[in-house]
């Protein structure tokens, strides 16, 4: 019983921002577009957003670079790509 009642306790010790911090997916993805990738350097997250354009003629998605400090949680356009 004490063995269990440690290990439920050190699971919600452990219950944190995760390794994104405070890069929220939902603010970059604004319900309109979808992260279809992610690379964590440093203190930064780097995401990639898909702009599905399929009426064009041209291409048919776009992938926009998006990074965000994970210590300030503020998504800016990755200019550095």
């Amino acid at each position: 019983m004490i063995a269990v009642l440690f290990i439920v306790a050190s699971w919600i010790g452990v219950v944190s921002a995760g390794a994104v911090g405070e890069c929220r997916s939902e603010c970059v993805e604004q319900n309109l577009y979808k992260i279809v990738r992610v690379h964590l350097k440093d203190d930064f997250v780097m995401a990639g957003i898909c702009r599905n354009t399929t009426v064009s003629t041209g291409a048919l998605s776009t992938v926009i670079p998006f990074i965000c400090n994970r210590h300030h949680g503020i998504w800016t356009l990755d200019t550095l790509v």
